[in-house]
């Protein structure tokens, strides 16, 4: 039986790696997927010691699950199961979960980095793609169309 842990975040670009996921569920009868949202629990800047985690991470990750088994896995959710974990690393613990649970794939969606991460090694997909033995797929969300305002082109 295969197993693929599909790590989300709240910021968006997980919906994409999500329907992908999906359409795999579909598929394949005997795969599994065990879906992680991570609250990241690092010291901020502005105050000083670790951070623990609030109601309002729990809420976040409450909605997420609701939207999984409504909107993306419905009728799937025997073969689909949640988790919601923290840690000082986003990739450290995508890592461990998926060794823990022998999973051969993880899932992420994400953009490929920009600015300052680009020149540093890149955001969670890219820390990994280096620290896991599994194999690690980024499904890129897709752009909108950028819309431009203004006169029309005169022909």
């Amino acid at each position: 039986m295969q197993r693929i842990l599909l790590a989300l975040d709240d910021r968006g670009h997980a919906e994409a790696a999500s329907q992908w996921v999906r359409k795999k569920l579909l598929e394949d009868d005997v795969l599994e997927v065990t879906a992680l949202y991570v609250t990241m629990l690092a010291a901020s800047p502005r105050f000083a010691g670790p951070r623990w985690e609030s109601d309002y991470d729990r809420d976040i990750a409450h909605a997420i699950k609701a939207h999984l088994e409504l909107a993306v896995f419905r009728g799937l959710m025997g073969r689909v199961s949640f988790l919601h974990e923290s840690g000082a690393s986003v990739s450290d613990v995508i890592v461990m979960v998926a060794e823990a649970l022998r999973c051969q794939t993880i899932v992420l969606g994400g953009h490929p980095p920009r600015g300052f991460r680009r020149w540093v090694g890149g955001g969670v997909a890219a820390a990994v793609l280096r620290k896991s033995d599994a194999s690690v797929i980024v499904i890129r969300a897709p752009h909108a169309p950028v819309l431009i305002h203004g006169p029309h082109p005169v022909s």
